[in-house]
């Protein structure tokens, strides 16, 4: 079988079988001879499965063939995991599921008998929707019977990364997509979309990146590019530059975005207070000691050595004191030192060396000379003795000899001669003679001094017990044994007639059944006699007698020769004893299916009935051979006959008729039947499919419901259960939630997406804006300020010299300057442009340069200024880099702020010299000004209105006032016009103002149309059309309508006067034509 790499699996599992006849397909037993049953048959089984439209046999199998291995003497079988070497179940790839199949089973019986063939069998499978996987795959069981029965396990499922109702959908999962499980279908992932979700989403859309840092997509994910100054994934996080405890020697530094400042200790300086005094430049330690500078302090130590002390090494040490002269030594103090006057056997500055007296001592012979402290000794070698070892010790003198040994003196040590059977250092130890046993044969040994003796076992003597004793000199064997003498014994060799020590007994040769085949032994002395049974002969009845040697055997018959007698094997056709009788082969008729039999000379012959041939009947004639049945039936044989299995389509004795299947109402649901020759076919009703339209369609995996709806199957169709504010067949039908009004009071309702926000008016707030919002209600301002209700809230309007969220802050009244430097405003920082990029070192020099500014035009010193500034990198509409530089300005301690901050400007302008940098006045590409400026800029005018708000007050008078001026004239100018007869002129939003014509007139149109125009209201004035006999009501026509001069003085005007009106002030309208 091909195995296929893609599209599905059949799975297949054999689980039991049954021949419980024990027969093939001709009737007669397997093993056996005709109506004799032997053993069970040996099945083999060809498994075949085709497609359903496939023929009835297993030669053509359109999904996978299958053919098992024998499994002997058996009719009943529970299958194991395996069959032979093939495993159960086994699978078969296909490229495409059909939605059915056919399992075709042949099986044999596989020996060497020509009769093989037991069975056919077949069985539908249906399964339109293949499961997607292995795992979950369904098994569907399913039972054949025919003349035998079996029963067999099925699935199928698709290889993975395929799915489709014929597993022919290829969809491999990726990080892009997910792949549905019923139809195959992409479903793309979070970050992915399209029809192949191969498009990667901007993920900056949702402006991930925080604190102005710029966003760039990358395949579904962003990059925060970040100010500097900030870090993160989002920038979220401002980067502590502290962190890295820059600040040294103990330092206090101070976080500042994108900076930071020290604060140095004592003794310390540099922006990282880095930089420490040298203490040690003057040497300020005495005699000639070493001044160091403490590493970790602004401190020096003086290193003073030995003999000096104190912090600058001006005190002479008394070493004395100390006790530093040893061993009893005299000490004498010195400047700066001290001197030791040593004992006898001592040296050394401080008598800490011991005197080696060996050098000058010769101990005697080898012996050694041992220093020690303050003298010596002699470590003497062995056997010497005195204060130089030169005396030699008597080792005798102790009599160390024993047992009457001589005793004489060596150096170290002495000798012995000790006396016969002593030994040992002094002879102490008695000689055992009997050590190792010196007698022979297990012989004992008795000590003796300075000898031994040895009493001998039987059989041996000797002094050693070596020597042995001859006992076949007393003849002690019988009966004609032969004496072998042996150390220390003897043996007799007897005849066989004869056993023991001595030859003495007589042996019995009949327990050893030396008499053949059943004769009887009788014993003898020296031997045996024995009495053969009939049909033997000889010593030992070991002859068989040959009963065949006179023929017996008759017409041909082979003699073979048995005990006592002979058996003969007959010629075929004769039988009896001596083969004299004929046998009758036609006994017990032999014939089956009512043959007739003649007997033969060791045979017969059978006459068969009609139907059957064979030797004995025994085959009956297939008429399934001519294939009688049609329409893809089945033929059976049978015992002269045949019938045929029909396919369920068909039906008749040759499977010749159709069948109506669309009489048995087959389709389902509303499905409209259509019969066809063979089969039918079903046209479903909507929401319904398979071959009997009996499956519901479950309309809910194509997700009909939107707006977040949860999808209910219901047979034959669908239904949508909406969230909250929407309805429709698929909720896609907004519900408009402002009908009736929710919102409290003058609130505005706005309808959105399964929801309503309620625009509260001022002073109220909630979620339909039913909470009335009591601004001042809670605030209290100090120094008699004034709460004032602003946009849903209360601020405090302070009195001057007053400030602060609740007027609690008294301002100090600072002296203003002439050059206008210091104020009591509260913006604290002052913004510049610069048409460069300003790295950290540039904003150095600009802190320098205004400071320079500041003291050169303002007085100020120097060292009472403190500037601070931070930097910001943008872009202008060119690309090129502008820097935003902020800088904030104390003197003396106290903030500069407001708009004196901003006379900075007019300082920087002065010359080149002393501000070198370019001021940018341009447009910066897609710049947002941070809040924080635009805050800043705007404080300054805040509190100046808190000081001057009667100014506002005058100012706003003065406007109304000019209002009413405009008015009167344009009505005048209005009743003068109405003389211009017919007089119409129309312009859209397309005029052109030029330079030279001048004020640009700002309303979108004009129009002038005589007792019409003059009759409407001033909206509809404004969109009145000379075209128009009454005004519109759709605004968007008047939006649309083209340019239009149709009056009577404009239409005699040459082309350049109509030019020169369309590009001057319509307030010389009339002097235009005069």
């Amino acid at each position: 079988m091909v195995e296929i790499e893609c599209g599905g699996k059949l799975w297949l599992k054999l689980v039991n079988f049954s021949n419980s006849r024990g027969k093939g397909a001709n009737n007669h037993y397997c093993d056996g001879k005709f109506f004799i049953r032997g053993s069970d048959c040996d099945h083999r089984f060809i498994i075949c499965l085709d497609t359903i439209n496939g023929p009835q046999n297993t030669n053509v199998c359109g999904y996978g063939r299958w053919s098992t291995a024998t499994t002997f003497n058996k009719n009943s079988i529970t299958f194991g995991s395996r069959i032979g070497s093939s495993p159960n179940p086994k699978t078969f790839s296909f490229n495409r599921w059909s939605g059915s199949c056919k399992l075709k089973i042949d099986i044999y019986d596989d020996d060497d008998n020509r009769d093989d063939y037991v069975d056919y069998m077949a069985k539908y499978y249906f399964k339109y929707n293949p499961d997607y996987n292995e795992t979950t795959a369904i098994v569907t069981t399913l039972s054949l019977s025919h003349r035998v029965r079996m029963t067999v396990q099925i699935k199928v499922y698709c290889d993975p990364d395929y799915y489709g109702r014929g597993c022919d959908i290829y969809c491999k999962q990726s990080e892009k997509y997910t792949c549905d499980k019923i139809n195959g279908a992409k479903i793309c992932t979070t970050d992915w979309t399209g029809p192949n979700c191969d498009v990667k989403k901007d993920a900056c859309l949702s402006g991930p990146c925080q604190n102005e840092a710029t966003c760039h997509n990358s395949m579904g994910s962003y990059l925060c590019v970040c100010k500097e100054g900030y870090t993160g994934l989002q920038c979220e996080n401002e980067i502590d530059e502290c962190a890295s405890f820059p600040c040294k020697n103990n330092g206090t530094c101070v976080d500042l975005i994108n900076n930071y400042r020290c604060t140095c200790p004592y003794g310390y300086s540099g922006e990282d207070c880095d930089s420490l005094t040298d203490l040690c430049k003057k040497n300020p330690c005495l005699n000639n000691r070493t001044c160091v500078m403490d590493p970790n302090d602004v401190r020096f130590h003086c290193e003073c050595g030995k003999g000096w002390s104190g912090h600058l090494c001006g005190t002479d040490v008394n070493e004395c004191e100390s006790n530093v002269c040893l061993h009893n030594s005299t000490c004498e103090n010195t400047i700066g030192s001290f001197r030791c006057q040593c004992t006898d056997g001592w040296t050394g500055t401080q008598c800490e060396e011991d005197v080696d007296e060996c050098v000058n001592v010769n101990c005697y012979g080898n012996s050694t000379c041992q220093n020690t402290n303050g003298s010596f000794y002699c470590s003497c070698e062995a056997g010497f003795s005195g204060q130089l070892c030169e005396v030699d010790v008597d080792e005798c003198t102790s009599s160390p000899c024993l047992n009457g040994s001589i005793c004489q003196d060596r150096i170290n040590g002495f000798v012995r001669d000790c006396e016969k059977g002593y030994t040992g250092l002094k002879c102490q130890q008695e000689i055992d003679e009997c050590k190792g046993n010196p007698c022979f044969h297990n012989g004992s040994c008795y000590d003796l001094v300075g000898a031994f003796m040895c009493f001998c076992t039987a059989s041996w003597t000797g002094h050693l017990c070596n020597d042995d004793i001859n006992e076949c000199d007393s003849s002690p064997c019988r009966n004609g044994g032969m004496c072998v003498n042996t150390n220390g014994s003897y043996y007799c060799q007897c005849s066989d007639a004869w056993n023991g020590p001595n030859c003495q007994s007589d042996v019995n040769e009949c327990e050893d059944d030396v008499c053949k085949n059943r004769g009887v032994c009788t014993n003898t002395d020296g031997g045996f006699i024995c009495t053969c049974a009939d049909g033997f002969s000889g010593s030992k009845c070991e002859i068989d007698i040959n009963e065949c040697a006179s023929f017996p055997c008759l017409h041909g018959g082979v003699c073979e020769d048995k005990i006592n007698g002979f058996d003969c094997e007959c010629k075929r056709g004769y039988t009896g004893k001596l083969c004299n009788k004929e046998i009758d082969e036609c006994s017990g008729n032999p014939c089956l299916n009512n043959g007739s039999c003649y007997d033969l000379v060791g045979a017969f012959m059978c006459y068969c009935t009609e139907g059957y041939l064979g030797n004995v009947c025994d085959l009956d004639i297939n008429e399934c051979h001519s294939s009688p049945c049609r329409n893809g039936g089945i033929c059976v044989n049978t015992n002269g006959s045949f019938y045929c299995l029909c396919p369920d389509a068909w039906n008749g004795s040759f499977c010749q008729y159709d069948v109506n299947e669309c009489d048995d109402g087959i389709c389902k649901n509303g499905g409209l039947c259509k019969n066809t020759d063979g089969g039918y076919s079903c046209m479903c009703a909507d929401g319904f499919y398979g071959a009997t339209c009996e499956e519901d369609i479950n309309e809910c995996i194509q997700n009909p419901c939107v707006n977040g709806s949860t999808c209910l199957n219901v047979i034959g169709s669908f239904l949508c259960q909406c969230l909250h504010g929407f309805t429709g067949r698929d909720c896609s039908e907004n519900i408009n939630k402002c009908s009736p009004q929710p919102c409290y009071g003058n609130a505005t309702c706005i309808d959105e997406f399964g929801q309503f926000k309620c625009v509260c008016p001022q002073y109220y707030e909630g979620p339909i804006c039913a909470d009335v919002i009591e601004p001042c209600k809670n605030i209290s301002c100090s120094y008699n300020g004034l709460c004032v209700a602003s946009n849903n809230s209360g601020l405090c309007h302070c009195h001057t010299g007053f400030r602060g969220k609740h007027c609690e802050q008294q301002i100090l009244p600072f002296q203003i300057e002439e050059s206008g430097l210091v104020c009591n405003g509260v913006n604290e920082q002052f913004v510049i442009y610069l048409d460069q990029k300003v790295t950290s070192a540039v904003r150095k020099e600009i802190v320098s340069r205004v400071k320079h500014l500041i003291n050169k035009y303002a007085g100020y010193g120097v060292d009472s200024l403190d500037i601070d500034g931070s930097v910001e990198w943008l872009k202008n509409n060119q690309g090129d880099t502008v820097s935003n530089v902020s800088l904030s300005l104390s003197i003396n301690g106290t903030k500069v702020c407001g708009e004196n901050l901003e006379e900075l400007r007019s300082l920087m302008t002065k010359g080149e010299s002393d501000f070198p940098f370019k001021l940018y006045n341009g447009s910066i590409a897609g710049f947002r000004q941070p809040e924080a400026i635009v805050e800043r800029q705007k404080m300054p005018k805040e509190a100046w209105f808190k000081d001057n708000w009667y100014l506002l007050i005058i100012a706003v008078g003065l406007v109304i006032l000019i209002a009413i001026v405009l008015f009167v004239l344009l009505r005048y100018n209005r009743k003068k016009q109405r003389h211009v007869s017919n007089g119409q002129l129309y312009m859209d939003n397309t005029f052109q103002w030029q330079p030279g014509h001048g004020a640009m007139n700002t309303l979108q149109s004009l129009a002038f149309d005589n007792d019409i125009y003059q009759s409407a209201t001033p909206e509809h004035q404004l969109t009145f059309r000379p075209q128009d006999k009454t005004f519109p009501t759709d605004q968007a026509q008047v939006e649309e309508q083209p340019l239009g001069l149709q009056n009577d003085i404009y239409q005699r005007a040459t082309q350049e006067e109509q030019d020169n009106l369309m590009n001057s002030n319509f307030a010389n309208f009339e002097d235009a034509f005069q």
